[in-house]
């Protein structure tokens, strides 16, 4: 007989004692853990992803990590932004791609460059401010939770 007439456990050749076992185990470690945010499932990813940014952005911009640069100008030349247009820039970072984006659209366009890292952003406004950009706003914030209506933004 299996138990509550799971058909795995009938055809498994497990035991009935074996199978109460294992669901025994499986109720133990599904009671015994932590409820999950339901509203943010990944909430703790979020963190430790913040945590960890934030804590190698002191050396963001050192020379063995200069590829960021040179893959957001690539970025920003590829996509051929018109002057005027309104860009996202999700996990932005120090602004590798939201810089050079800033200055394509010019000073009629406008650049809003979020990540989960509030170091890199705090580099990221430096920077923005050393090169005179005005038209560039950084944010601490969630990409999965931006709210912006469709359309806002010509590139993203």
């Amino acid at each position: 007989m299996s138990i509550l007439g799971c058909p795995l456990c009938a055809t498994s050749g497990r035991s009935t004692k074996l199978a109460n076992g294992y669901i025994l185990r499986w109720l133990l470690w599904n009671v015994a853990q932590p409820q999950v945010d339901m509203d943010d499932p990944l909430k703790k990813a979020k963190e430790k992803a913040a945590a960890s940014y934030n804590s190698a952005a002191d050396h963001f911009d050192d020379e063995p990590l200069s590829f960021w640069d040179l893959i957001g100008k690539r970025t920003v030349t590829n996509l051929k932004l018109q002057a005027g247009a309104k860009v996202l820039d999700v996990c932005c970072g120090t602004g590798a791609s939201a810089l050079p984006a800033a200055q394509a659209v010019g000073k009629n366009g406008f650049v809003v460059g979020v990540d989960l890292a509030a170091r890199l952003l705090d580099r990221a406004r430096t920077k923005a401010l050393a090169a005179g950009l005005d038209n560039v706003e950084f944010r601490l914030a969630d990409m999965t939770a931006l709210n912006y209506p469709d359309g806002s933004f010509d590139a993203w």
